[in-house]
């Protein structure tokens, strides 16, 4: 927690910790503060329900595996479907629309691309990180 987040309740505890913690002046302060309705960082911005929190996990993991589903098939069976022949014009296997429209396929490809990875990111944060805490993923 960076010193600029910290709460008046915090650096109490803080300084409570180094110190004598049964000090009467270390108690006293503290349930000042408490009674003015002070609160710990954690608490003011975060609050901690688990049964919230795994509802939340639960719907994002659904919502993700969805769209990660959906942007999948898109990419392997783009709108206006694929060339079943070849011929001189078009190969067999090749997306209709990139002939057709090739700066909309461009676009098409590049935001299911992006929205694919997106999803499977979120998932993996799902999965590794909010049950670990592991803070290397983090910048994901």
């Amino acid at each position: 927690m960076e010193v600029g987040a910290w709460m008046a309740l915090d650096i109490h505890s803080r300084v409570a910790e180094r110190e004598d913690k049964k000090s009467e002046n270390y108690r006293r302060i503290g349930e000042v503060l408490r009674e003015h309705g002070v609160k710990k960082s954690d608490k003011l911005f975060f609050p901690f329900d688990p049964i919230w929190q795994k509802k939340k996990k639960e719907t994002l993991m659904i919502v993700s595996s969805l769209m990660a589903t959906i942007l999948f098939q898109a990419g392997i069976t783009p709108p206006g479907g694929i060339w079943v022949d070849s011929s001189p014009e078009h190969d067999a296997g090749k997306a209709i629309i990139a002939y057709t429209n090739p700066e909309a396929y461009l676009y098409l490809m590049c935001f299911n691309t992006v929205g694919f990875l997106l999803s499977l990111t979120t998932i993996l944060e799902l999965i590794v990180v909010l049950p670990t805490h592991v803070r290397a993923f983090g910048f994901i």
